[in-house]
Formats: structure tokens, sequence, C-alpha cells
């Protein structure tokens, strides 16, 4: 919203641009959901645990259970309800062996509370019907921040 207010983008403005930012994978940061207080340390602990079971390992049940829906709304938009990723487009898979940032508990818990850098995945699943009108928000904010005051 900051650059639909002030006429400031970070990757440029256009239609083009922002569609072509809705359809391909991006420069990104996974949320740090503990540093921005979006989840408490509990939630992040059951995260912890549901991300552990997708790979098989062992868990404590009762916070995988728990884990589901915290998963499903904060996750799964990204990595998949089933936790696959989309590798390809550098959202990584939770289900295999691969850890890019290490497979231990801590360094898990470590990734949800303060985020990683990265890159997104294309947003066009998830803002069905959106960027078009999106695009046009964004060009009229720039062209309104580039016009003549007509101020005396």
């Amino acid at each position: 919203m900051i650059g639909l207010l002030s006429g400031a983008f970070a990757y440029g403005a256009s239609a083009a641009l922002v569609g072509a930012r809705s359809s391909w994978s991006w420069p990104a940061r996974m949320p740090n959901f503990g540093d921005a207080q979006v989840l408490n340390s509990m939630q992040i602990e059951d995260l912890t645990q549901y991300v552990l079971a997708l790979s098989r390992r062992e868990t404590d049940e009762a916070a995988v259970i728990r884990a589901i829906p915290l998963f499903s709304q904060q996750c799964a938009s990204c990595h998949g309800m089933g936790g696959e990723g989309a590798p390809r487009l550098g959202v990584p898979d939770l289900t295999d062996e691969v850890w890019i940032y290490g497979p231990t508990p801590s360094a898990i818990r470590a990734q949800i509370w303060h985020g990683v850098d990265g890159r997104g995945p294309p947003r066009q699943a998830r803002l069905p019907g959106q960027l078009a009108p999106v695009a046009r928000t964004s060009n009229a904010a720039a062209t309104r921040s580039q016009a003549p005051s007509l101020a005396p």
C-alpha cells in the first residue's frame, strides 16, 4: 500500500511489471512470524513440529494437530497444504530430506521466528482477478505523483 500511496515502487509501477511479478518467482522474504508478533512462541513451536512431521520425523502429535490450521492460514499459500513447495520457483519442499537452513528443530524454529530471504512464488493463483485492478491503481498513483500541481 505504501507504494500505491507514495508513487514509490521498488520494481516499477507499470501494469506490465505488476503483471510480471504475479507470474514468476520474485525476490521475497519468508515472513518473520515471531519477530513481527504474528504468532506467539507456542504457535511457532507447534508449526516447528508440523514441519518436522512433513518430513516424517519424530514429533509431538498434539502440537502437529494444533498446527494444522496455522499452517493452512500462514504457510500453505507458498508451501502448499502438503508442504511440497515449489522448488523450481525457490519455495522449499518441506517433505524431503533437503534442508537449506538446517534440519534441527531449533533451526526450523528460527526460520519461522525470524524469516529468511529467498524467492517468493508467483502471486497469480493467490490473487486471481485482482492483478489488473492493482496494476491500474498503481499506474494511476504513479501518474498522480508526477502530475504538476494546479494550486496558485
